[in-house]
């Protein structure tokens, strides 16, 4: 079969508007939903970012259960400039399970002392001395 006669005119087009270091701004035309939101998912896939995915409650005496806490706190969106400077956890050979080379310490404490209800912030997340004073801290406040 000849590829150049099923020419319909209707080939899948990117059309770059804008571009630079850290941003792009495109048209996909021509094609159906699926396919865009599949390149949605590997774009998103490729963009190095870091999560909380470790918590370690010492003392919890707040109404929501330790894996509530964990979850919510594992939902903050963290900055994740110049992550590409940490190891993965799979290829750190220098620890076990986490050091300074292949994670980042974020702290929380907080302490309710009188009657009313506290709240507790992302902004309220200290980062522990890394190598970047920027990694890890949260997006939002």
């Amino acid at each position: 079969m000849d590829y150049d006669e099923m020419d319909t005119g209707n080939e899948p087009r990117v059309r770059v508007r804008e571009a630079d270091s850290l941003h792009a701004d495109f048209v996909l035309e021509n094609v159906d939903l699926a396919f865009a939101n599949s390149l949605r998912r590997v774009i998103f896939a490729e963009v190095p970012t870091i999560a909380i995915d470790l918590v370690e409650i010492k003392t919890n005496t707040s109404v929501l259960a330790d894996e509530f806490i964990a979850h919510r706190l594992g939902m903050i969106p963290l900055n994740s400039k110049n992550v590409d400077e940490l190891q993965s956890k799979m290829e750190c050979e220098d620890c076990t399970q986490y050091c300074e080379n292949c994670s980042v310490v974020l702290t929380l404490h907080a302490r309710c002392t009188g009657d009313e209800i506290m709240k507790v912030y992302a902004r309220d997340l200290v980062v522990g001395g890394g190598k970047n004073e920027w990694l890890g801290t949260p997006v939002i406040t």
